[in-house]
């Protein structure tokens, strides 16, 4: 058997595998490493690592090496291939440290300025201004955006199931109930409500035109190095330059712990160390 082959009866078995994952294992099933034999050795992984990293970052890598460790580690008794273990994972790893060819992504820092998100959403048109706007005064993902159903709209109180919420270990039917800024319900209110019907979409695009729509109007108004998640943490780093505590953020945002908030989105910088007066 073919590391391809495994690739193929793992994703088969794990219906759970979306997203990023999903495109990780797909593209090592036609890379060189989908055409070495079951079970793989160290040199193996470590040749890998090398021949990524003449394109991606360590990070990216990282994340290769991540979700083949988790195949390997699955094959065994979930698939009952025999002979398979993630043990030349791990014989790769010192390896693959020492020479930085794994390693942790770069917090990034740039958010959007408040002129910038004006001219993206001015340069939007219809429903697409309404979602840049809205990006920028919810703190959600875009997809979650674009999955937000009427039906989960508590207009008393202002709050909205937030449904398939991003979790490392549930992949579907995570969802919890976010706090909507005043100005983000505004935008919700002003959306045209077409049926009766529980599950119809707040907002009708979808998440990949909506952020072709976004590239095109950056590229357009000249605005560069700002990423669409970005408005995440504009919307975070406003809340806590607002006196809003972490706990409150994290009603909007719907991060599982704080430390994500204090330690990302933590704008603090060694001059805004508070001094005594002279």
């Amino acid at each position: 058997m073919k590391i391809s082959q495994l690739v193929d009866a793992y994703i088969q078995a794990s219906p759970e595998i979306c997203g990023s994952q999903l495109a990780v294992l797909k593209r090592m099933a036609k890379e060189s490493i989908g055409q070495c034999p079951v079970p793989l050795t160290a040199k193996n992984v470590i040749d890998h690592a090398k021949l990524r990293s003449r394109t991606v970052c360590p990070a990216t890598v990282n994340a290769d090496i991540v979700y083949l460790r988790g195949m390997l580690d699955y094959a065994k008794h979930g698939l009952g291939v025999e002979n398979v273990t993630a043990q030349p994972v791990a014989d790769a790893m010192p390896i693959l440290r020492r020479q930085r060819l794994i390693g942790e992504s770069d917090t990034r820092t740039r958010i959007p300025a408040p002129n910038e998100t004006k001219r993206i959403v001015a340069r939007l048109k219809g429903i697409h201004a309404d979602v840049a706007a809205f990006q920028n005064e919810s703190g959600r993902r875009i997809g979650e955006t674009c999955r937000l159903q009427w039906g989960d709209l508590d207009e008393g109180k202002r709050t909205i199931l937030v449904r398939d919420l991003k979790h490392p270990r549930k992949k579907s039917g995570y969802n919890k109930r976010a706090a909507l800024p005043d100005a983000a319900f505004d935008i919700i209110m002003r959306q045209p409500r077409l049926t009766i019907m529980q599950d119809e979409r707040i907002f009708k695009v979808t998440a990949k035109a909506f952020q072709a729509a976004y590239r095109k109007a950056c590229a357009v108004e000249g605005i560069t190095g700002l990423h669409l998640h970005d408005s995440r943490a504009a919307v975070v780093t406003r809340l806590l330059d607002a006196g809003y505590t972490e706990p409150q953020v994290m009603l909007v945002t719907l991060h599982d712990t704080s430390r994500m908030v204090r330690s990302r989105y933590n704008r603090l910088k060694a001059d805004d160390f508070p001094r005594r007066a002279a």
